[in-house]
């Protein structure tokens, strides 16, 4: 769990730097990256990928939220880039690679397994982002 909590902070800097984010701001994104990977890692070993990338990503969409407001910097920018470690890249690889082999059964699995996966990280976004519009809209 912390081999997987420190590569994802090290991930989400390292995609900030390739963003072009500035260099103060990479220590904030390495932080959030961090709080994402403890979530992950800590929920994985006691539930499904699914409930761990959903909870993962709604921390993390919390956390840039929390950020982008506070130190006034676009939220994607923060977003962005600690989400990046969180993406099942390995699940496209192995889809294509069934694809390639010709196991179309193979395949399915695999790629209905990954969609659901990054369905799992949209729904944590979209369910934070549009909690926190209505809480700015109620404050104002």
């Amino acid at each position: 769990m912390i081999i997987t909590a420190l590569s994802s902070a090290l991930a989400s800097a390292a995609f900030g730097l390739l963003f072009n984010v500035p260099y103060s701001q990479l220590i904030l994104i390495a932080l959030v990256g961090l709080s994402g990977g403890i979530v992950y890692g800590t929920l994985l070993m006691v539930s499904s990928t699914y409930l761990a990338l959903f909870v993962a990503s709604s921390v993390i969409t919390l956390l840039s939220d929390i950020m982008a407001h506070r130190f006034r910097i676009p939220t994607i920018t923060f977003l962005i880039c600690a989400l990046i470690p969180l993406v099942p890249g390995g699940g496209l690889y192995y889809t294509m690679l069934e694809v390639i082999n010709g196991t179309i059964n193979g395949a399915l699995i695999k790629g209905v397994d990954t969609i659901v996966q990054a369905i799992c990280i949209v729904f944590g976004v979209v369910l934070i982002s549009g909690v926190m519009g209505m809480v700015r809209s109620i404050k104002k």
